[in-house]
């Protein structure tokens, strides 16, 4: 059975993808680092940190890649515990 975590029209959770980057390492978590590595501005990696704009497709990508998150999990389909199964 599919079970739908709908939570109004939130695309990706900011707060997991928050975390997911509290976990890297600190030389990977600067914006310098970040912004070099995703080839992407400063205000656009905050705004999606803070949930206040969602990335394309493109950067959902690099994101997942880079934070070493499942896409599955930044949109909500499956919870983190069950990702670490």
């Amino acid at each position: 059975m599919i079970e739908d975590n709908f939570q109004g029209w939130l695309v990706i959770d900011h707060e997991i993808l928050k975390a997911a980057f509290a976990k890297l390492p600190p030389y990977y978590r600067k914006y310098k680092t970040i912004r070099k590595e995703l080839h992407m501005g400063p205000q656009q990696i905050s705004d999606y940190l803070e949930g206040r704009r969602y990335p394309n497709l493109l950067n959902f990508k690099k994101l997942c890649l880079y934070a070493q998150i499942s896409a599955d999990v930044l949109l909500g389909l499956i919870s983190t515990k069950d990702s670490s199964e």
